[in-house]
């Protein structure tokens, strides 16, 4: 993209908007271009309340029924009375929705036969494919380089959301939809929803390990085996007389290979603050509530949040949040748990709100936070509640098993790694839109564990290489497969844009790093990108996969595998028959076997490219 336009005075009164980024984006679509209008109709059909039955259940999606991960909906079924005030849109089978806030991170879903005619927040734009499938729009708003657009659209700092009038006004990068494509997108989705309908939840994840690491018996007597009465003495039923409440204690046995601890021993328990008068979006201080806590996050969701003035704390000094506290709902679905993220630290609990505080060396606040979401735990919130509420002074009482403070965190650690593999393959579905990009990850990924030390692909210019190497990369990375991986190109310009990529796709806490002769290499992990003329050598042994992209046989050092014991990679879109070869080079990268070709016939074949005219 350039780094300056000119722009004529009288060409300001046709934007909304005049901040930089904006401006450049306006220029930007001046290249050709697909109008979104012309393929979609926006917010179709909007709710009418006196067609809606004030006793019926309803469908209702807001933007924590859509699963980030995998499209899938989870609707809250609301009665017409009780439907909020965000309520304002009808979806139908095959509509789009599209989440208006915070853009970036892509929360987008179809809309499926079984939920025709859901209510939808207006936090969505709902989206009528006219002269385009759903399937391939909906993989079209997904890509990375949209969202990055949309993100520069949005408006706002504390709550960025795009405006229905920016997204009419926006145009697709393409300049006319292949209808070629329509059949490969169709296939790609149903695979993909395929895959997320089979997709572990994180519940599932740490129930698993903890009954791989901790769980040492779980007894549950069926229905029909459990006695009608029990008996009991009388300094039992000092605190609770509700039959349900001792009959559970007597049918549910589950025993811990560790120590357990009452959740009272293991901290503080508080409540949060009731505000009678609170603003949205108004203030500063964000205000957390029972919907902000989400059974598949381990932290707060912080996508609709109120906030509140800054001159609650002088009404109030209860409540107050601090980072690693963890919030537990009262109400509602008892136990409905998350940890506070640094960034809410500060932030006021709602009072619908138990607000844990672990104490200094007993239990790690993660570990905690993983804990509370199995069901062992929510059977001990169920169990404990009172009516409506689930008590402070109850909720002292759940037990949790307690093993050593280095076990805790090697359970968090593996619990953490399942997450990230689970999640792989779904991060891996959005960056690879197509087959061909899938096969070449996996062939690859799979030549490197079986313990190949050299392999070399072809991919035609423009069929997505970039995309390849940075799902590549990332897998290696959040797989702990590799920790220094080495890009190489002849190219300075590829080096800055590859830098750029890095930090926008591989989603790790490992660094991208820039190297030269001076780089400090075993001080870091993580992506390190440079020149290959300009790479010293005796560098290049500290790596444990090293992609040259662009790679050339004349690059003949790296065929050395008494120099380089780490996996050495060559990305080409030059026909590999083509190439200048020696014997050492062809017999090393293998250049005879190459690991996958997709060259540019196929490449038009299949629809991505065409031809020169």
């Amino acid at each position: 993209m350039r780094n300056h336009y000119l722009i004529p005075y009288n060409y300001l009164h046709t934007v909304d908007s005049w901040t930089v980024e904006n401006l450049m984006f306006e220029n930007k679509q001046e290249e050709a271009r697909t109008p979104l209008k012309n393929l979609v109709v926006f917010n179709n059909e909007r709710i009418n309340m006196e067609n809606i039955d004030p006793n019926k259940d309803y469908p209702y999606i807001e933007i924590k029924s859509v699963s980030l991960e995998t499209g899938v909906i989870e609707p809250t079924y609301t009665k017409g009375s009780d439907l909020p005030a965000r309520a304002k849109l009808i979806g139908r089978k095959g509509d789009i929705l599209l989440s208006i806030v915070r853009p970036d991170r892509g929360i987008i879903t179809i809309v499926p036969s079984e939920l025709d005619g859901c209510v939808v927040s207006n936090t969505f734009v709902v989206l009528t494919p006219q002269k385009i499938s759903p399937e391939y729009l909906y993989l079209l708003l997904k890509d990375n380089d949209v969202r990055r657009e949309f993100s520069l659209m949005a408006r706002g700092t504390t709550t960025p959301t795009l405006g229905i009038k920016e997204l009419k006004n926006y145009s697709l990068p393409l300049s006319e939809v292949p209808r070629d494509m329509e059949k490969s997108a169709k296939e790609l989705y149903g695979e993909w929803r395929r895959h997320g309908r089979e997709k572990r939840s994180l519940k599932d994840i740490v129930e698993g390990l903890f009954v791989k690491e901790l769980l040492e018996v779980e007894v549950i007597r069926e229905e029909d085996e459990q006695d009608q009465y029990i008996t009991l003495p009388y300094e039992e039923l000092i605190d609770r007389w509700d039959v349900q409440y001792h009959i559970d204690h007597a049918t549910r046995k589950v025993l811990w290979s560790v120590q357990t601890k009452k959740l009272g021993d293991l901290g503080e328990v508080k409540i949060g603050a009731s505000i009678p008068n609170k603003s949205d979006g108004k203030g500063n201080i964000p205000y957390i509530r029972v919907q902000d806590l989400d059974e598949d996050s381990l932290y707060v969701v912080n996508e609709e949040l109120v906030y509140v003035e800054e001159d609650i704390k002088e009404k109030t000094s209860r409540g107050f949040l601090s980072k690693d506290d963890i919030l537990i709902s009262r109400i509602g679905n008892f136990g409905r748990s998350a940890l506070v993220q640094k960034e809410l630290d500060g932030a006021l609990a709602n009072h619908n709100l138990a607000i844990f505080r672990p104490k200094c060396g007993g239990v790690l606040p993660k570990f905690l936070a993983y804990f509370l979401k199995t069901k062992w735990a929510k059977q001990q919130f169920n169990m404990y509640a009172t009516g409506l509420f689930l008590q402070s002074n109850f909720l002292k009482e759940v037990l949790v098993p307690v093993p050593s403070l280095a076990q805790q965190s090697l359970i968090i650690e593996s619990i953490e790694q399942e997450f990230s593999a689970n999640k792989i393959e779904e991060l891996e579905r959005e960056t690879l839109r197509f087959t061909h990009q899938i096969e070449c990850v996996e062939k690859v990924y799979d030549s490197f564990v079986r313990g190949d030390q050299r392999g070399v692909v072809q991919i035609a210019t423009g069929a997505g290489k970039t995309s390849v190497v940075t799902a590549l990369l990332r897998r290696l990375l959040n797989l702990k497969q590799a920790k220094r991986i080495l890009y190489l190109t002849d190219k300075r310009l590829v080096v800055k844009q590859f830098k750029q990529v890095c930090k926008e796709k591989l989603l790790t806490d490992n660094g991208c790093n820039l190297i030269d002769s001076n780089s400090d290499i075993k001080s870091g992990n993580g992506v390190w990108i440079g020149l290959i003329h300009e790479m010293n050598r005796e560098l290049i042994t500290e790596f444990d996969f090293i992609i040259l992209d662009g790679f050339n046989p004349k690059w003949i050092w790296f065929t050395d595998t008494e120099l380089i014991e780490g996996y050495v990679l060559g990305i080409t879109s030059t026909p590999i028959q083509s190439l200048p070869t020696h014997d050492e080079v062809l017999k090393s990268m293998k250049l005879d076997e190459p690991i996958f070709t997709y060259d540019l016939n196929q490449a038009i074949f299949d629809g991505h490219l065409t031809e020169w005219e």
